[in-house]
């Protein structure tokens, strides 16, 4: 494995609070998404692929989150079951890199642009549990930025378009109640009202956001979709939870769903509104994260044992 090595480190940017707003009422977003899953289109087929397993050398655990239309991928490994995780790159000819903030012990590189530009978050304070401090990280033209919400304690930079727009959530404490989807545009953060959602991809023009939100008597996840200020619920019909994680120019959505039987599957969604399962052979469960123009799709597997690995999707057709 190749390392960045340091990279220089520029001030946190500041940053401030849009007045603007998303409203809306969680009832509402309930019900319509009883009518969504009811008129949904649904298919049970596979999606048509080869699978890779793309772990980076010498990896013991590892995931991939994001794919450009260059085929670059980032994601995260750990060299060691117990350790922490890093970020990796894996560049056009399968070459891999590590992406570690200065001063970070744990990394995860989530999202890449077609510019080549990567965000996604750390933590440089032990012990990186879960009431640790996590910022989010721009990695551009080899110089890293950190960067945090306003008004909450941790940032989780998850995705950027090629505008420099990105998206994510912020929480402080817990990663429930007070979490929200943020959208951070020439550096304005505007928060989802709704509470416990993550917003997890943006399109190329930055005018649609797909995300979910934890239902929070039922802690089930479900999913949406914000075009243009607009929601529209989004979860696989017949699942019992549902979370997006990512969106192409194409309409496309890629993201993981829970069966009735308990089972964890990765989901594509096209333009038509059809839905293809994403499973990796022998997995236990599947999660797609990413996916490129091209209908590449990347994200991370269990095997018989419960061991993440991350994989890449290459389609045969397009659905």
């Amino acid at each position: 494995m190749k390392t960045m090595g340091h990279f220089s480190t520029t001030c946190s940017r500041n940053r401030k609070i849009s007045a603007l707003r998303y409203r809306f009422s969680l009832k509402a977003m309930a019900f319509a998404a009883c009518l969504a899953s009811a008129s949904s289109v649904f298919a049970q087929q596979p999606l048509a692929g080869s699978y890779t397993n793309i772990d980076p050398p010498g990896s013991a655990l590892a995931g991939a989150f994001g794919i450009n239309n260059d085929g670059v991928i980032v994601g995260r490994y750990k060299t060691t079951l117990t350790g922490f995780y890093h970020g990796f790159l894996r560049d056009e000819s399968g070459s891999y890199n590590t992406i570690d903030p200065p001063n970070a012990i744990y990394t995860e590189a989530h999202g890449v642009n077609n510019n080549g530009a990567v965000v996604g978050y750390f933590c440089d304070t032990a012990p990186c549990g879960s009431v640790s401090t996590y910022q989010g990280f721009l990695l551009k033209d080899g110089v890293h930025s950190s960067f945090g919400s306003p008004q909450h304690i941790n940032t989780w930079a998850i995705r950027i378009n090629d505008r420099g727009q990105i998206v994510g959530c912020d929480h402080d404490t817990d990663t429930m109640g007070s979490m929200h989807g943020f959208f951070d545009s020439g550096g304005t953060f505007t928060d989802l009202t709704v509470p416990a959602s993550m917003n997890n991809g943006i399109s190329p023009n930055g005018k649609t956001i797909v995300g979910f939100y934890f239902d929070m008597m039922t802690f089930a996840s479900h999913g949406y979709i914000l075009s243009r200020g607009n929601f529209m619920p989004l979860d696989v019909p017949g699942s019992t939870q549902t979370s997006p994680w990512d969106l192409n120019a194409k309409g496309q959505i890629v993201g993981a769903y829970t069966d009735g039987a308990g089972h964890l599957h990765g989901f594509l969604r096209n333009a038509a509104g059809v839905f293809f399962s994403i499973d990796y052979p022998e997995a236990t469960g599947t999660w797609a994260f990413g996916l490129n123009e091209a209908g590449q799709v990347v994200g991370q597997y269990l095997d018989t044992s419960g061991t993440r690995h991350a994989y890449l999707l290459t389609r045969n057709e397009e659905n």
